[in-house]
């Protein structure tokens, strides 16, 4: 599968759940520089909104059972960026099943 329509694909769906700016999210070259402005929305809430958090990732479809893995076991410094990963993860698989099935 071609990695840049994947990308755009993701970039695409998670405008919709996050505030990301739109200039940013056209500067998106590879999935490490989406993972840096999610996870930043991610940290954000977690200190601020931690339902609204919740909210998003229910929202998404992360599996409840993968959020209360990374809540209870992962080291405390480490849960934004396991939510991020999980984020990610769940995004390019949507992506996957949209490219998948619009062709």
């Amino acid at each position: 599968m071609n990695e840049e329509r994947l990308l755009v694909s993701s970039v695409q769906l998670i405008q919709g759940h996050f505030e990301l700016n739109v200039s940013e999210t056209a500067q998106i070259k590879d999935f490490k520089k989406l993972f840096d402005l999610v996870h930043a929305e991610v940290k954000q809430l977690l200190n601020r909104d931690f339902s609204g958090l919740l909210n998003i990732l229910y929202r998404i479809d992360v599996p409840e059972i993968k959020v209360k893995e990374i809540l209870t076991h992962s080291d405390p410094e480490l849960i934004s960026y396991d939510l991020t990963e999980a984020i990610i993860t769940r995004f390019r698989e949507k992506a996957i099943t949209r490219i998948r099935y619009s062709s």
